[in-house]
């Protein structure tokens, strides 16, 4: 619907568009109305209070005057102010500074009256707990029995094995410790080691050194306390086996390939915690391996189960990682 609008002499009418809004919008139209209104009129009721700004002067001055004091500038003393009373906590080191501070607090505009809770002394229960905590964190890292979880190293171990054409050395291997303390917990050992394979018992001619290196998992049983521990072990798993030949060989039998297969160790172990991080071990235990080794001998291949079980007695250190 247009209509005419003669609101300005002079000019020329102009036409406006009135909008015509649907009827059932009019009780919602009604409702925003008055929430402007009665907003309006909540905002307009609204101010700050002149005794709030009053107080907040007044306690920046008593700040202010405490810092410039040369005797009273370096004490921890809090200030509150409310309708112009001053209520004082903290400390202070003396009576002569307790009555000081009154004094210089009077003297500040805007206090009307003083209200004084300080203690003389100093703060014993606030000053003394961070340095207990500070020196129970000290304590705790330098303990050498911290209980981590987890520590990872190297071993050395001497080999005596049971075989009678098998020859013992020196190996080495990694060395893994689970958990920590007395009871129960996992195991993980690895006691890899290696052997030399003789074509006899009178070990004259040596055909290769065998390699076993097995990943067993098992449980274990602790005794002792934050440094020094002893477990008992038995754990078992899968051997990974290698034979290493000589570029020479001589005889007419010679060891072409051992097989893999599954090994079990029962042991026995000693840890002394060096320091937080550092773990020092001492071990024996038997390894029971029986591989399968495929030799050549005049001209035939045969497969036979080598005893390769061995005694290992090994010393290692490990890190403790967490």
């Amino acid at each position: 619907m247009a209509i005419l609008d003669h609101r300005y002499p002079g000019r020329s009418p102009r036409r406006t568009r009135r909008v015509a809004y649907p009827e059932w919008t009019r009780p919602f139209r009604l409702c925003a109305f008055l929430s402007v209104v009665l907003c309006a009129g909540v905002g307009c009721r609204v101010a700050v209070s002149p005794r709030l700004i009053e107080d907040a002067q007044t306690s920046v001055r008593i700040r202010t005057a405490l810092v410039n004091d040369p005797q009273l500038g370096i004490r921890g003393v809090e200030v509150d102010v409310t309708a112009g009373v001053a209520h004082l906590t903290g400390w202070v080191g003396s009576v002569e500074e307790a009555q000081r501070l009154v004094s210089l607090v009077r003297t500040v505009p805007g206090v009307m009256a003083v209200r004084s809770d300080v203690q003389v002394g100093e703060p014993i229960a606030a000053a003394s707990v961070p340095r207990q905590r500070h020196r129970t964190r000290t304590e705790e890292l330098d303990r050498p029995g911290d209980p981590r979880l987890l520590a990872v190293g190297g071993t050395v171990s001497t080999t005596v094995p049971s075989g009678t054409n098998l020859g013992g050395g020196m190996s080495a291997g990694p060395l893994v410790r689970l958990g920590s303390g007395t009871g129960l917990s996992p195991a993980i050992a690895f006691n890899w080691f290696a052997v030399d394979l003789f074509s006899g018992a009178n070990q004259s001619e040596r055909l290769a050194r065998m390699s076993v290196k097995p990943v067993m998992g098992g449980a274990a049983y602790s005794w002792g306390n934050e440094r020094l521990s002893f477990d008992v072990s038995v754990v078992g798993g899968f051997s990974f086996n290698r034979l290493d030949t000589p570029d020479l060989v001589a005889g007419k039998v010679l060891a072409l390939r051992a097989d893999s297969g599954w090994v079990w160790r029962p042991g026995v172990s000693l840890w002394y915690d060096a320091s937080t991080h550092i773990a020092l071990n001492v071990s024996a235990g038997y390894v029971v391996a029986r591989p399968s080794v495929t030799f050549l001998q005049d001209g035939r291949i045969e497969k036979r189960d080598q005893r390769a079980d061995t005694l290992l007695v090994s010393a290692g250190v490990a890190y403790k990682l967490f």
